[in-house]
């Protein structure tokens, strides 16, 4: 198995864009809309941005499947066993 790396900023499809942990630089400037929370299953990586954007990466071979917008801003997020449904808890506990 090797570790791979990618900045969640970067745009890139189907597995390429991936760089090996060892060679990775990060970008000097932060990023604008930080990661708040992530969660992942067998299927699928999802990513929350603290704007409320969602990432949905399709597994093993992390490409970027959807984007949408929820209007809240997450805390936590959960998918249930079979990728079908995802929970979010925004800063205000609901």
């Amino acid at each position: 198995r090797t570790e791979m790396m990618f900045h969640i900023d970067e745009t890139f499809s189907g597995g390429t864009g991936l760089h090996d942990k060892d060679s990775f630089v990060p970008p000097v400037a932060p990023a604008q809309d930080p990661i708040a929370c992530i969660t992942a299953t067998d299927q699928c990586l999802l990513i929350a941005r603290e704007s409320g954007m969602v990432q949905r990466y399709s597994l093993p071979h992390v490409s970027l499947e959807t984007r949408f917008a929820i209007r809240c801003r997450p805390q936590v997020i959960a998918a249930n066993c079979d990728s079908t449904r995802m929970s979010v808890i925004d800063i205000n506990g609901l």
